[in-house]
């Protein structure tokens, strides 16, 4: 995987310096989250049809708070309520539906019955909070007091409980990903995405936690971009927060209160939570956010000028659709446009370097005189790409397709 380069300079000579020290520590740190990670992930089940006395595996969640014996939950929408929709924010499932299905939650103390009626949709997103009783003490996931997941959170973990078919046991999975940037607008009801360390997709996944290093709860994991397995998408716990009023519900990172009609008086607590420095705190230097919008453009037909407004302005747009775009001269230096397509743009003398580029639609794109240099190309389609003249130097080229490309020194790629 490729992250700052800068950063990724800094730690390659720290290790060099102290190798075991770091790496002990780097293992030590990662035991504590695996732990801790395992102990507040859940997973979810209903009868199996063709044999109801078994359990059959519907996804994962994580318990995020408490209320005196009540415990809640957070997973996606589409593990409660499926559906054949591509946009999984539009599935409809009444109380009955859910109750009829008959849903347990598994935890590391035991299986509970949900209670149906506390079942809600976290509006526009693939994402829902529900509600179990248990007399058991059940750990809870730390929640972040910082308002994102912030592009200098290069490093995610994801928490789940897996299954090939939904019938074996389930096992437990922790694995490693990389966060790639957040989304203009929702798409599929999730709004970020990053990378798995492999493009294995396997039952269960759905509804998972993702935590950042240091063992904050950032988002859930709700799928996966079928014609890129590695790219994963999910949605910020920020975005959680913000929507649950809508449902009759307040969360937050301190406190989730009482639904419309409460029950209940005393609040829900949450367990401790450290701040995370921001961008700026860990790097003063940081260079502007915000480049000259004269002289670009887009032809609406093919791509989408709102998407290219949000480029100009903060220098990210991932999955966007920017194809045909005019940005020839740009200073993208550092953006993040990770899947976002670029097909047939004009990129003449544009500055790329160290740009997230993984995964993105590059096809006769027109590159001349890019500077490319640190970029990360990791998975981007090239084909037929005008490279002539382009700046590679340090690029990452994994898994880029470059079939019909014309290379920096002119030569055609075949």
């Amino acid at each position: 995987m490729n992250f700052h380069y800068k950063l990724l300079g800094l730690l390659t000579a720290t290790i060099v310096i102290f190798p075991q020290t770091h790496i002990a520590i780097a293992q030590e740190t990662k035991g504590k989250l695996y732990n801790t990670a395992k102990n507040v992930t859940v997973y979810l089940t209903i009868p199996d049809p063709l044999n109801p006395d078994k359990p059959y595996l519907r996804g994962s969640g994580v318990i995020v708070g408490k209320q005196n014996s009540t415990y809640y939950v957070l997973t996606a929408w589409h593990v409660l309520c499926p559906t054949k929709k591509r946009d999984r924010t539009k599935a409809v499932c009444n109380q009955n539906d859910i109750k009829n299905k008959n849903f347990k939650v598994v935890t590391a103390n035991g299986t509970y019955p949900i209670i149906p009626i506390s079942v809600k949709q976290i509006s526009g997103l693939d994402a829902a909070v529900l509600k179990f009783n248990s007399d058991v003490a059940q750990q809870f996931a730390k929640t972040p007091d910082h308002q994102q997941l912030n592009n200098n959170t290069t490093i995610v973990y994801t928490s789940a409980w897996k299954s090939s078919n939904g019938i074996s046991l389930p096992k437990y999975q922790f694995k490693k990903g990389e966060f790639i940037g957040q989304f203009d607008r929702p798409v599929d009801g999730a709004n970020f995405s990053y990378l798995y360390e492999s493009d294995e997709d396997t039952h269960g996944i759905s509804g998972s936690p993702i935590f950042d290093e240091s063992g904050l709860l950032v988002a859930i994991h709700t799928g996966n971009n079928k014609f890129k397995p590695a790219v994963k998408i999910g949605v910020l716990i920020k975005s959680i927060f913000n929507e649950t009023p809508k449902v009759g519900l307040t969360l937050t990172p301190s406190t989730i209160a009482q639904e419309e009609t409460p029950t209940i008086q005393q609040p829900i607590t949450f367990l401790p939570r450290s701040p995370v420095p921001s961008l700026e705190q860990k790097l003063p230097e940081v260079l502007p956010r915000t480049i000259n919008t004269l002289n670009y453009g887009i032809t609406p037909e093919y791509g989408n000028p709102a998407s290219l407004k949000v480029l100009l302005e903060t220098k990210q747009c991932v999955w966007c659709n920017l194809n045909t775009a005019r940005l020839s001269g740009a200073d993208l230096l550092g953006a993040v446009l990770a899947a976002t397509r670029l097909s047939g743009a004009d990129l003449r003398n544009t500055n790329f370097s160290a740009a997230n580029l993984v995964y993105a639609d590059l096809r006769k794109a027109d590159l001349r005189g890019a500077n490319l240099e640190g970029a990360n190309l990791q998975g981007a389609n090239l084909q037929r790409a005008n490279l002539e003249g382009a700046n590679l130097q340090d690029a990452n080229l994994q898994g880029a397709n470059l079939q019909g490309a014309i290379m920096p020194d002119g030569k055609v790629r075949y």
